[in-house]
């Protein structure tokens, strides 16, 4: 029944997979592109103002400037634009180190075009047609469910894919919440068809069915990635309209959870890339997935996939004062992600806490996700997939097979200096970590574990790494 699905499958896509799709949005060659550092306090104070009055679109840092001395930018302002960044450059003496090459990073990121024969080609970019039709053709797989948790706000499905017995603990992966980080999107295709068909023998696939419940959810954002194919590549956002405050569009979902919305590392602009939106939770992607997380059980783990930047990055990153009340685990698990990706293919990802490591961001998944006033899920982590800036959002298809490979081998890690002790706590631990996180203290002592809120998320956390290896090795 599986092969013959999948028959099925590739034959609904071949017909619109020979040659590909590609962009047929904006160009991008009148556009202002800058890569600059800020050298003095004056730039940095003069570079504040000027964001207020000129829309500019961050491409690094992600969230947009901290317009501190010492950084480093880079930034993208509209060809109406130009002219005035162009001497606000000049009077201030930036020293601009790019040139706008962005087209051709567009049409180079295509370069895997020669692969789409047939099927769904997980080595390519795909459309959100190719991908809808892709998703719908797994209905029919035993152990796999494909369901919907509502629509976005131009009414499009936000697609949840669950494999593996509904019953089980749960890892939660999503991606493409930030519409233009096309390569996330593609980890999220290739990671479901690795859990469905990756397994060389059926005890593979048995002990995936009965170790863990896999739940995906691709895209998050469908609007806005229809929009990158469409009109735009670079749009972060979602599509709401910001009426009757702004003309401007969107809302940065990462922005929108309540988790100290609005507090750093966001904005109040509607023609912000951070824009936080109106209120906590106003877009309906935002509450649809928050709704579905909040009513699942025994969540272990949560892994949201962004690009790029190669980082791996724990709660939280809301604030520099708050601090994980697991922080030492989260850091473990982080740092042998990476050590395994660097095993793997060679590539650097660094990994840390997201305020002072990465960037302050308040309102995002991670953090919501990992706080008891959220989903309250023990292992939060964002993983920023390729590269490190030299395409950036355009990452070429010909990367994607190697980011594949690591990423695949960062989720298989496992704790080795477990202590042999520790296994039989594993072992019977599923039947103590109970909807949102409590347990039964009776249970707890009855396999010798402190019978506290603590010890129930150092439960989990045993769980996960130790499930990952059995799941996917």
């Amino acid at each position: 029944m599986v092969f013959l699905s999948l028959i099925l499958l590739v034959s609904i896509l071949e017909s619109q997979r020979i040659g590909g799709p590609t962009y047929t949005g904006v160009s991008f060659k009148d556009h202002g592109y800058y890569e600059t550092t800020i050298e003095t306090q004056i730039q940095a104070d003069s570079f504040r103002g000027i964001s207020e009055n000129i829309e500019i679109d961050f491409f690094y840092p992600h969230n947009g400037a901290q317009f501190v001395v010492g950084e480093t930018v880079k930034f993208l302002v509209k060809p109406e634009d130009k002219s005035t960044m162009d001497f606000f450059c000049d009077s201030m003496e930036f020293v601009i180190t790019s040139e706008n090459k962005l087209d051709k990073l567009i049409q180079n990121e295509f370069d895997g075009k020669k692969g789409r024969s047939v099927g769904f080609n997980f080595n390519v970019y795909h459309t959100l047609q190719e991908q809808f039709a892709y998703l719908d053709g797994l209905a029919d797989i035993p152990g796999v469910t494909v369901s919907s948790i509502g629509n976005s706000v131009e009414l499009r499905k936000l697609y949840k894919i669950s494999i593996g017995n509904e019953s089980l603990p749960k890892i939660v992966v999503d991606c493409g919440i930030h519409a233009r980080e096309w390569a996330a999107h593609a980890w999220c295709y290739k990671l479901i068809d690795d859990l469905i068909n990756g397994g060389s023998t059926d005890m593979k696939r048995i002990k995936k069915e009965n170790s863990v419940n896999w739940i995906i959810y691709p895209n998050l954002n469908p609007d806005g990635y229809l929009h990158t194919w469409t009109s735009y590549r670079y749009w972060r956002k979602n599509r709401a309209s910001n009426l009757p405050q702004s003309t401007c569009i969107g809302v940065d979902l990462n922005r929108n959870y309540d988790i100290e919305w609005m507090n750093a590392g966001t904005s109040n602009s509607p023609c912000s890339d951070v824009y936080g939106g109106p209120s906590a939770f106003s877009e309906p992607e935002s509450q649809a997935h928050r709704d579905d997380m909040l009513a699942m059980d025994k969540k272990l783990a949560y892994l949201t996939y962004h690009a790029y930047s190669q980082f791996i990055i724990y709660p939280y990153s809301s604030s520099y004062a708050a601090e994980a009340w697991n922080k030492v685990e989260l850091d473990t698990v982080a740092k042998a992600m990476v050590d395994t990706i660097s095993d793997t293919t060679g590539a650097y990802y660094e990994y840390g806490e997201g305020a002072p490591s990465f960037y302050p961001a308040s309102g995002g998944s991670d953090d919501w996700s990992h706080n008891d006033s959220g989903a309250n899920v023990p292992i939060s982590l964002t993983i920023e997939l390729r590269d490190r800036g030299q395409y950036g959002f355009a990452l070429p298809e010909s990367q994607l097979e190697d980011m594949f490979i690591e990423n695949l081998a960062a989720i298989r890690v496992r704790n080795h200096s477990l202590p042999p002790s520790d296994t039989e706590i594993i072992k019977t631990a599923y039947d103590h970590v109970a909807p949102g996180g409590s347990c039964n203290p009776a249970n707890l002592e009855s396999i010798g574990c402190p019978s506290d809120a603590t010890c129930t998320y150092q439960l989990s956390i045993l769980i996960f790494i130790s499930t990952i290896l059995i799941i996917l090795v």
